[in-house]
C-alpha cells in the first residue's frame, strides 16, 4: 500500500484528489492532508508518507520552501500546479511529475500508477534543484537527460544540436560532448522552446543560437558552431533562411 500524504492550501483541490484516490487507486492510501507548508511539514513527519502530493503556491509559502525545510527528501514526490506554460516547461526539463489543477481522474490515476511502479531514485534532489533553477531563472535553463547509465544535468544553451538515432536521440554540446537518450526526436523537439530550436531535417534538430551560416551544396547544409554540418530539407529551407535573418 503506497501511503500518500496531500499538501494543497485549496480544500476542494485536497478532497478532489483525496476522492479519486480512494475510488480508482486501491493500492494507494490517503494517510494526511495539509493546507500549508508548516502544516505539510507536520504532516511528512507524523505520517512518513511514501509519496507527497505537494502544490507549489501556498497561503504561506511555496512548495520550495517546505522541501528546503524538510532537508532531506525520502518520499516520492509529485507537484500539483496550475497551468502555466512556462511552469508547465520547468517541469519536463528536470523530468519530474506533475498534476494540473484541477485533477483529472486520468491523470492522476496514471501519475501514480507511473509512480508507484518507479523505485525512489538517489537522483530527485538533483531533479528538484533543476526545477527550482528553471523556475527562476529563465534565461540559465537546465534539462534533465538520462542515458542507460547515468542522469546528466545540462544547460539548455549549451546544446549545439540533436539528431535522431532510431528509437533514441543523441544530443551534441559545446566542448565536443555526446550524450544518446531514449526517446525519439520529436520527443524532445516538443519539449525544447520553439524560439531556439528548428528542425531542418527530419532527422536533425538544431540550436539557432549556435548557428554559423548556410551553405547551398550538396542541397543545403547548416554549418554550425564546432563545425558541425546538418543538411536542410527542401521544404524546410524557405523557413530556415527566415529564421536566419531574424538571428
Amino acid at each position: 500500500m503506497l501511503k500518500v500524504v496531500v499538501i494543497d492550501d485549496e480544500q476542494g483541490a485536497r478532497k478532489a484528489i483525496t476522492g479519486i484516490i480512494q475510488k480508482y487507486c486501491k493500492e494507494v492510501q490517503v494517510v494526511g492532508e495539509a493546507d500549508g507548508v508548516q502544516s505539510g511539514i507536520e504532516a511528512i513527519a507524523q505520517h512518513q508518507p511514501d509519496l507527497v502530493l505537494l502544490d507549489i503556491q501556498m497561503k504561506d509559502g511555496t512548495g520550495f520552501d517546505l522541501l528546503n525545510r524538510v532537508g532531506k527528501v525520502n518520499f516520492k514526490l509529485v507537484f500539483i500546479t496550475a497551468y502555466e506554460a512556462y511552469a508547465i516547461k520547468a517541469f519536463k526539463y528536470s523530468a519530474l511529475d506533475y498534476i494540473l489543477k484541477p485533477a483529472g481522474i486520468d491523470d492522476l490515476v496514471t501519475t501514480l500508477q507511473h509512480v508507484k511502479a518507479s523505485i525512489q531514485v538517489e537522483e530527485l534532489q538533483r531533479k528538484i534543484d533543476v526545477l527550482i533553477n528553471n523556475y527562476e531563472h529563465e534565461v540559465d535553463r537546465k534539462i534533465v537527460l538520462k542515458t542507460t547509465d547515468a542522469m546528466h544535468v545540462v544547460k539548455v544553451k549549451d546544446i549545439i544540436r540533436c539528431e535522431a538515432e532510431g528509437n533514441y536521440t543523441s544530443f551534441y554540446f559545446v566542448e565536443g560532448k555526446r550524450l544518446m537518450v531514449s526517446g525519439i526526436l520529436k520527443d524532445y523537439e516538443e519539449l525544447l522552446d520553439s524560439e531556439q530550436f528548428f528542425r531542418p531535417h527530419q532527422s536533425h534538430l538544431i540550436n539557432v543560437n549556435h548557428l554559423q551560416r548556410f551553405e547551398k551544396r550538396d542541397g543545403g547544409f547548416v554549418i554550425m558552431n564546432g563545425g558541425h554540418e546538418v543538411p536542410v530539407s527542401f521544404r524546410k529551407k524557405e523557413h530556415l533562411l527566415k529564421v536566419i535573418q531574424k538571428i
